[in-house]
């Protein structure tokens, strides 16, 4: 009878269509995986989805057995088997379906061994020129401007290292952006202050944002052992944390959790999180290292949110953005008046347009700088970013020795700091110390092997200085390509091509300069530059003044 039963199920070709309906299904769902987060839909439609195709699979069989498609059209089977003889071939739109359903089965097959088998490619993505121009370094707590492509790809993975991919904002809000992306940048924080951890850097990671690359992939592309996947849900109050951790060196799952909470215990999520990787990670770090993990400085959710929110607009640098920031971080400091993030933000809001001929007022920003810089250590000195910011303060204000002092500090705290060994290589340039800028340059593009415009600034001011202008000019061309507003690129390119005797091509740099920053002179130039040694001070000014910088 069973044999007779299947023959029946066969006659009435429900196996064909059974498979016809899994194959559809499985494309259906491939497409969802990629189009419900490109239009930024809510993370339970592909659940909806798979659960309507679920449910569908027996209506699917049913009808199968009740109706056919036969050249007449849709016919019950019982009329269809009625008006054929038995021993009659297959209909021509048998014969179609069958074909249909074998180029399906291919493409689904083709699909599999494409994903399994190939490479995603080489980890560059197409490089977008206009997103250059409105970004900056992402001096927003020493996070450099996230790169298309560029940067060096390692040649070995370290074995006690991890790259925290940014998380997903599965909100259904894209207003939320700005927290998924903050408790990213706070967790690699927080995890890069362990000495035996190599921890790359966010604008590395954050060049994978909107991408699900493999685990594999970023190991090879990044250099790293471990990774770490997740994402946020904030519905008000609420925080909802998913997280993995992949050993790529086994493609093994060593943990995947859930977090639930609330914004008035964000903190203590976030450093539950962080305690989860160190312990899953605890066979590779010795038990002093598993202890440095620091508690994460608490503030009121209030003021942390106004703070993400202010590094939202920090990171999309612009004269406007700065001071939408800049608003944020001292509504912060309304709530919190010893929150020392964000009074180093505050500070780095008055700083850096100081170096990109934003400022309005150079004195009273240098002033203000200086006090917010300050007052953030003496709220918070464990905090290596406040010391980064502290750095770059009195770098842009030409006082050398202290920066120098503060960044160092810095790299105490935080040994896997990248943008502060980036400081710390520009400092060390203007220091005249060109090996220990080089060892600096080396360890800030291991850490941060997509690594930011300002990093192949210092390495061309290295080269200028050393009197070797043809890489130097290599240097600054790449930083104008990458952002052409770079107003520190384009005056030391225009000293490089003066001394090389390019005279039409300094002129041109000095006009641009000067559409960026109308106030410049070189006597403005000389109070501020913390160039340490005579010789590199003279080689500078030099440059500037054969290229035709009003004096």
């Amino acid at each position: 009878m069973s044999n007779g039963f299947l023959e029946e199920l066969r006659k009435r070709q429900v196996f064909r269509a059974a498979a016809m309906y899994i194959v559809v299904a499985w494309l259906l769902l491939q497409v969802a995986d990629v189009v419900v987060p490109a239009l930024q839909l809510p993370d339970w439609t592909i659940t909806l989805i798979l659960v309507l195709l679920t449910f569908g699979f027996p209506l699917a069989i049913v009808l199968a057995w009740i109706y056919d498609l036969s050249p007449s059209g849709i016919q019950r089977e019982s009329k269809k088997i009625e008006a054929e003889p038995a021993s009659a071939s297959p209909s021509d739109t048998t014969r179609r379906f069958d074909r249909i359903l074998i180029v399906l089965i291919g493409v689904a097959v083709a699909a599999l061994l494409v994903d399994r088998f190939l490479p995603d490619g080489e980890g560059e993505l197409p490089e977008d020129r206009s997103s250059n121009v409105a970004e900056t370094h992402k001096a927003a707590e020493g996070q450099s401007t996230q790169i298309s492509g560029g940067g060096l790809r390692p040649s070995a993975v370290e074995e006690r290292s991890i790259a925290v991919m940014p998380f997903k904002n599965l909100s259904g809000d894209s207003e939320q952006e700005f927290f998924s992306d903050g408790m990213t940048h706070d967790l690699i924080t927080d995890l890069s202050r362990i000495s035996g951890l190599f921890v790359v850097a966010s604008s590395s990671v954050f060049t994978y944002k909107g991408r699900i690359p493999r685990p594999q992939q970023v190991a090879e592309e990044l250099g790293v052992r471990f990774v770490l996947e997740g994402s946020v849900r904030r519905a008000g109050e609420n925080i909802r944390i998913n997280a993995q951790l992949v050993d790529t060196g086994n493609g093994r799952q060593l943990w995947a959790e859930r977090y639930d909470g609330t914004m008035t215990d964000v903190f203590a999520l976030q450093d539950e999180v962080a305690r989860q990787i160190i312990g899953s990670l605890a066979p590779q770090l010795s038990p002093r290292e598993v202890d440095e993990l620091k508690p994460v400085p608490e503030t009121s959710p209030e003021a942390y949110d106004l703070l993400l929110q202010g590094l939202g607009h920090l990171r999309r640098w612009s004269p406007e953005e700065v001071l939408l920031a800049r608003g944020f971080f001292l509504r912060g400091l309304d709530i919190d008046p010893g929150y020392a993030r964000a009074y180093a933000n505050v500070a780095l809001t008055y700083s850096v347009p100081l170096e990109y001929g934003w400022s309005q007022s150079a004195d009273k920003d240098m002033a203000y700088a200086r006090e917010y810089a300050e007052k953030a250590v003496e709220l918070d000195p464990n905090l290596s970013m406040v010391f980064g910011s502290l750095a770059m303060v009195y770098m842009n204000v030409g006082e050398l020795e202290k920066g120098l002092a503060s960044i160092e500090r810095a790299l105490e705290i935080d040994p896997n700091y990248a943008d502060g060994y980036t400081i710390a290589a520009h400092l060390n340039t203007y220091a005249g110390n060109f090996d220990q800028a080089g060892e600096l340059i080396e360890t800030a593009t291991r850490l941060n092997p997509r690594y930011s415009f300002n990093l192949v600034q210092v390495m061309g001011n290295r080269a200028y200085l050393q009197g070797n202008y043809p890489e130097a000019a290599a240097h600054y061309q790449e930083v104008l390509e990458r952002n052409p507003l770079m107003p520190m690129g384009r005056k030391w390119l225009a000293a490089t091509y003066a001394q090389m005797g390019r005279r039409e091509d300094a002129r041109w740099e000095v006009e641009e300069t000067l559409m960026i920053m109308p106030d410049f002179s070189i006597s403005r130039e000389e109070e501020t530059i913390p160039i340490r040694r005579p010789e590199d001070r003279t080689r500078y000014l030099e440059g500037l003044r054969k290229a035709g910088f009003p004096g």
